[in-house]
């Protein structure tokens, strides 16, 4: 698949998304066991039905999963803002074979059992052809098991848990996967960039967290960086004061902290509140609401990415022109990974011809195991995710800068204020 390049008109983006409230409107090769034969007659006519309903002329409606409202509310907007672009300029260059794509949201609140039930409502809606969503791995992870038995694909632009992909055929995503996320962090920011020989980590009690610990201890162990101790927190947890004096007890030179950008901030602040001077990597908090919730606290942060603008690929920086314009926000790796996301989803449907269901659009998923987006160069496995390269950022004057890029070279070295 070639590259395409963005070339909208700002003004009517903007009315489109305002008139609907925006409510409108991993990899290659994963091979799927075949299904064993179905007698059932009522089983039958169901799939008959259910075929002819998303073959017939029309809308062709993707389902769009993500934190609508609650304390992650501000990705959801992002998806939403990044889904109208896509379609946009999908239906402008002729559509599916000249179907309108449009799509349906469903709000998962980031919640683990929210995200299930909208994906059971998604599995309800006949029109639904796949789902583009949700934006947690633990959400993705919790809701994959319906998706699975319904047999309509769940495709993450943000999920990038390891074991996600195979959990089954039709799950996929493009974020990369945590498993190499945080030996990078351990080994290219804590041990390379920071120089650091020892470390603790603060991480959230869920499956990113659970496998960012086990990834960090072995990076540790094989980098020979002393992990002084590890603690776990709840999502939305508000006081981190006595686990961070236990932390501090352990005397690291560096604290690695995995959850959200809000969590960060907490995190952050409160070791300022302390009067404790160390270094805090965060994991999972490239997001413009730290920056917002953070001010002064977080200047200086580190994380890793595996996409940040560099300012030489024009079709970058439309795509973030015309969502800035929109969304009043700038535009992050989600939201170049959801517009991403709705264009492969665009070649699948393509390449289904007149019979785009459930199960083709997931084979035609399958078959593609390399696409160029503005998010990356994006290689599939046979797990239905990507392996990515990552580069290191940090807030600096209150926007995220790259300070080590993407082979590895040292844009800005560090400096201890």
């Amino acid at each position: 698949m070639k590259r395409r390049t963005l070339s909208r008109n700002i003004a009517a983006i903007v009315s489109v998304v305002l008139l609907m409230g925006l409510t409108g409107c991993k990899n290659a090769s994963k091979t799927e066991e075949p299904a064993p034969e179905n007698t059932s007659v009522e089983a039958a006519e169901e799939t008959d039905k259910q075929t002819d309903k998303q073959t017939s002329e029309g809308p062709i409606t993707i389902g769009l999963v993500c934190p609508v409202t609650g304390n992650l509310a501000e990705y959801g907007k992002a998806f939403q803002v990044a889904a109208q672009i896509a379609c946009d300029e999908i239906n402008a260059a002729g559509g599916i074979g000249g179907r309108e794509i449009t799509f349906t949201v469903g709000d998962s609140k980031s919640d683990p059992t929210e995200g299930t039930e909208t994906a059971r409502k998604m599995v309800a809606n006949e029109d639904v052809v796949a789902v583009i969503g949700d934006y947690s791995s633990s959400g993705c992870m919790a809701a994959a098991p319906v998706y699975e038995e319904a047999k309509l694909v769940q495709f993450s632009p943000t999920c990038n848990h390891g074991d996600f992909g195979p959990m089954g055929p039709y799950q996929f995503g493009i974020m990369g996967v945590s498993t190499d996320v945080a030996p990078y962090i351990v080994k290219s920011i804590v041990a390379d960039y920071l120089g650091a020989s020892s470390m603790a980590l603060l991480y959230t009690n869920n499956e990113t967290g659970n496998t960012s610990l086990e990834c960090c201890t072995q990076a540790c162990e094989e980098r020979g960086l002393e992990l002084t101790i590890s603690e776990p927190f709840n999502a939305g947890d508000s006081d981190f004061v006595a686990t961070l004096n236990k932390i501090r007890q352990t005397n690291p030179e560096v604290l690695v902290a995995c959850g959200s950008g809000e969590d960060y901030v907490k995190i952050k602040q409160q070791a300022v509140q302390m009067g404790w001077d160390i270094e805090i990597v965060g994991q999972g908090i490239y997001s413009n609401q730290t920056i917002t919730l953070g001010g002064d606290a977080v200047e200086g942060a580190l994380t890793t990415t595996p996409f940040i603008i560099t300012g030489d690929r024009q079709d970058q920086l439309d795509f973030a022109k015309t969502y800035e314009e929109i969304a009043e926000m700038p535009a992050t790796v989600h939201v170049f990974n959801v517009y991403d996301s709705f264009m492969i989803m665009a070649e699948a449907l393509r390449a289904c011809g007149d019979k785009i269901r459930r199960e083709t659009v997931r084979d035609a998923l399958g078959a593609i195991d390399y696409y160029e987006g503005i998010s990356g160069n994006l290689s599939f496995t046979e797990n239905g995710d990507v392996h990515r390269e990552y580069a290191t950022i940090a807030i600096e004057n209150g926007e995220w800068k790259m300070v080590v890029d993407f082979s590895g070279e040292v844009v800005e070295p560090y400096v201890k204020d």
